[in-house]
């Protein structure tokens, strides 16, 4: 069994937080994602409903747990319009 302090200490792990704490990566992330789906035009929308679930507040957890929701759910919808 691995020591803990060991993987605290990893530059892996340091990446990986680095990477999902970077807010402008945030910014690019949601971006493509409204790009890729095509709702650009909804950004606001789409933020103003996170913020009011979340009374008022957006992290970066409750970003990425928000956009694989609707990705799951804007995929299957155009799964659904191609048959």
């Amino acid at each position: 069994m691995k020591n803990i302090n060991h993987i605290k200490k990893s530059s892996l792990l340091k990446v990986v937080k680095e990477n999902y704490y970077d807010v402008r990566l945030l910014e690019n992330e949601f971006e493509d994602f409204l790009e890729h789906h095509q709702m650009f035009m909804k950004k606001d929308t789409i933020e103003r409903h996170i913020k009011d679930k979340n009374n008022q507040n957006i992290n970066q957890f409750i970003l990425r747990k928000e956009m694989k929701y609707l990705d799951e759910l804007l995929t299957h919808k155009e799964e659904q319009l191609k048959k």
